[in-house]
């Protein structure tokens, strides 16, 4: 009788035992499932906000740029310092608006970002201070144009070959 008793308690063990292991496989598995839809949900709502990124940052550049600047300025103002001034002041605007951009791109494309908007502001700094008080705007202007001629390449340009090759990698 005694080995009836424990024959039962061994089937009941192994028969609970079992039960639990594929209870515990089953939560596993589903869990795992729940995370997949999650990181799929996750990726199509963040795949857009990303691309939107780029984009804003993009322009960013391309609205701080020295052409852009001179072209947006030049004829608003009739000194060099209210020049400076103005286009520093839209660098500076531009790139505090978009700076909640930098959470979707990656640290060295936002640092490359903030360096060039900081060269900028010092250039026009530099060149101010190299001219004249009564310096016109014009002449701010063909001084920003002169600098840019002696460039390899510009700023803008450096940003936007590093911000389109972080596009491919993200998208490829």
């Amino acid at each position: 009788m005694n080995w009836y008793l424990i024959f039962a308690i061994l089937v009941t063990l192994a028969t609970v035992g079992g039960a639990l292991f594929f209870f515990k496989m089953h939560t596993k598995h589903t869990l795992n499932l729940l995370k997949v839809d999650i990181l799929k949900s996750n990726h199509q709502t963040l795949t857009p906000l990303k691309l939107q990124a780029y984009e804003r940052l993009a322009l960013l550049t391309e609205r701080t740029a020295f052409p852009a600047l001179i072209k947006e300025y030049a004829s608003q103002v009739t000194t060099a310092r209210a020049f400076s001034t103005l286009a520093s002041k839209a660098i500076t605007e531009e790139y505090n608006y978009n700076a909640s951009q930098q959470i979707y791109v990656s640290e060295q494309l936002w640092t490359l970002i903030k360096v060039t908007k900081e060269q900028h502001l010092q250039i026009l700094q530099q060149l101010l201070s190299a001219l004249p008080e009564t310096a016109s705007s014009a002449d701010m202007c063909k001084e920003l144009i002169q600098w840019l001629s002696q460039q390899d390449q510009q700023p803008q340009d450096r940003v936007l070959h590093f911000l389109k090759q972080e596009v491919t990698l993200f998208f490829a």
